[in-house]
């Protein structure tokens, strides 16, 4: 598993005090207040300044393959700059450690979280609350939000699944379908026994791609069927380790792309399947044909290969590609844990990175067409992070080097965390949204493209 994996489990340490500490009395207003403890909902951590400036934000984390500890916000250092500023911050881990595809369980901690806090501090001194979250914790910050309308009074979902559960899901089946199809036709695309089942599947298929790149007579096909199924699934072009400047580095972004797709399409696929009794993806009515866009001939282009390579590719999937049917009971279900509908009742801004290798740009362009159809827009705003012009190339074993922003799931700095809640806090506040400064790769306008075609 690589680095950028790895990391999705690593949470905020808190320390945990007993489930008394719920019932304790109302802290001072000109206390600071830390504290901390466990429900059934999960393990929660609380961090109020002295200047309280009366707003709670509350915190949902991220998919973890692994339980977490509670944590209030993504890092230490994002946290301490919103303390500074005079927010208090509440998160869960969410039950059972929140670990997998834990949307339910994600509101119902948030919801109690934010009962503790205003218990903690005084339901009279918490005058306002947002929700926030980053990556499924975007998708639980939606989802709390549309469900429980007059909850909080603000939203910011960043680098959030917000194109729902079953849409992000059968694209990585079609990622899956074309790996099997040019690289590994032993992988298997549901249905595993196990997480470890399934993990061996992502390895082994991994193990195929890197021998075809290492092999001298295979690495030129190796590397024009990666970037034409990156082309294809509209998957992203640059990673935080690899800029995508040439070809050398657009293959290493397409490798590091495609094990992030294989192992949420399998070893993420496997905890699904499990909360809701079945495969809840299909392909049956994909044409990959239609994905052969202008975009994506240009993009596969780019590198000297032909147009019709592309088609090809696209011919072959189509014609010779496994197709999988849904569990209509699963799929469902899976609706249950997560599908934004852009019923939006509270202000709301998004961020996301130019180029996420996980959840891919386009889930934005799906949320704003939503919020569009229900006639919501003046209760929405997205920002975007891009990349530096230019980066050097980074190691997966290093988590210091590649792109400080803008490339990457969730490659945010501190400052970008920081400026999406005072423009959330400013339009509540005001009642007039004031973008963030465009600094640092920060955006405010950004060409999006649509979901791929089916």
């Amino acid at each position: 598993m690589s680095r950028r994996l790895r990391a999705w489990s690593l949470a905020l340490v808190a320390a945990v005090l007993p489930v008394s500490t719920l019932h304790a009395l109302p802290a001072a207003a000109a206390e600071p207040v830390h504290a901390s403890g466990t429900t059934v909902n999960g393990e929660w951590v609380l961090d109020s300044p002295a200047n309280f400036n009366g707003t709670l934000l509350l915190w949902s984390h991220g998919y973890s393959f692994a339980p977490v500890p509670g944590s209030n916000a993504p890092s230490s250092a994002v946290r301490d700059a919103l303390l500074g500023e005079g927010f208090a911050l509440v998160g869960s881990s969410y039950a059972g450690g929140g670990a997998g595809w834990a949307v339910p369980q994600g509101v119902r901690a948030g919801i109690e979280a934010i009962g503790i806090a205003k218990a903690r501090l005084g339901a009279a001194n918490v005058q306002r609350v947002y929700a926030w979250g980053a990556s499924l914790g975007g998708l639980i910050t939606e989802t709390l939000a549309e469900t429980r309308p007059g909850l909080v009074n603000g939203v910011a979902p960043v680098c959030g699944v917000l194109a729902g559960t079953n849409k992000n899901l059968d694209l990585a089946l079609d990622v899956a379908v074309a790996v099997k199809q040019f690289f590994y036709p032993q992988l298997k695309l549901t249905g595993y026994a196990s997480a470890a089942e399934a993990q061996a599947n992502v390895d082994a298929a991994m193990q195929s791609i890197l021998a075809r790149l290492a092999d001298p007579a295979k690495q030129p096909s190796a590397a024009a069927r990666l970037l034409g199924i990156t082309a294809l699934t509209a998957a992203s072009g640059k990673t935080r380790d690899f800029s995508g400047a040439g070809l050398t580095s657009s293959v290493s972004a397409a490798v590091e792309t495609l094990q992030t797709a294989l192992t949420y399409g399998t070893v993420g696929r496997y905890d699904i399947e499990q909360r809701v009794g079945g495969n809840p993806s299909t392909n049956v009515n994909v044409d990959y044909r239609n994905r052969v866009t202008p975009a994506a001939t240009e993009r596969f282009t780019a590198f000297g290969f032909s147009a019709g390579l592309l088609s090809a590719y696209a011919k072959t999937i189509q014609t010779y590609g496994a197709r999988v049917t849904a569990t209509k009971t699963a799929r469902k279900a899976a609706y249950g844990l997560g599908n934004p509908t852009g019923v939006l009742s509270d202000p709301t801004v998004t961020m996301h990175t130019q180029y996420d290798p996980l959840v891919i740009l386009q889930n934005e362009s799906v949320f704003y067409d939503r919020v569009n159809k229900a006639a919501k827009n003046s209760l929405l705003h997205q920002v975007w992070v891009s990349p530096p012009a230019t980066y050097t190339d980074g190691s997966p074993s290093v988590s210091t080097d590649g792109a400080s922003y803008g490339a990457g799931h969730c490659n945010f700095t501190t400052g970008q965390y920081v400026a999406v809640v005072q423009a959330l806090n400013g339009w509540v506040t005001s009642g007039s949204y004031t973008a963030p400064a465009e600094t640092g790769g920060l955006r405010t306008s950004l060409s999006v493209p649509a979901w791929p075609a089916h």
